[in-house]
């Protein structure tokens, strides 16, 4: 996604670079949030309430499109990773920033 990061999602459903785009963000989520073969579908009827096979999600967004909370998260991390918020020592496999002090927290206690 680093090459065309996002941008498939503001392309016509039926174009090839909207095709290729959500074909590598399949393969991306399968590879870091499956659930057995399943992923959350992020598509305009599922909305990320269902987990589904990687293809039903391909069919889905080709179909569909991603709904409009995907979208907005999507553009949110995106506008924080370009901007000099974050700190890249912190950011984690997900590259969000976010990092989880669950041992320090532990610790206050």
């Amino acid at each position: 996604m680093s090459d065309k990061g996002y941008t498939w999602l503001n392309l016509p459903k039926y174009t090839k670079d909207y095709t290729e785009g959500v074909d590598l963000f399949v393969k991306i989520a399968i590879a870091k949030f499956a659930d057995g073969n399943e992923i959350q579908c992020p598509c305009d009827k599922c909305e990320n309430r269902f987990w589904r096979s990687p293809g039903t999600v391909r069919d889905h967004l080709i179909c569909h499109g991603p709904c409009v909370t995907f979208v907005e998260w999507i553009y949110d991390v995106t506008s924080l990773k370009d901007s000099n918020i974050m700190d890249p020592e912190l950011d984690t496999e997900l590259d969000t920033g976010f990092q989880d002090n669950f041992d320090e927290m532990l610790n206050v206690m």
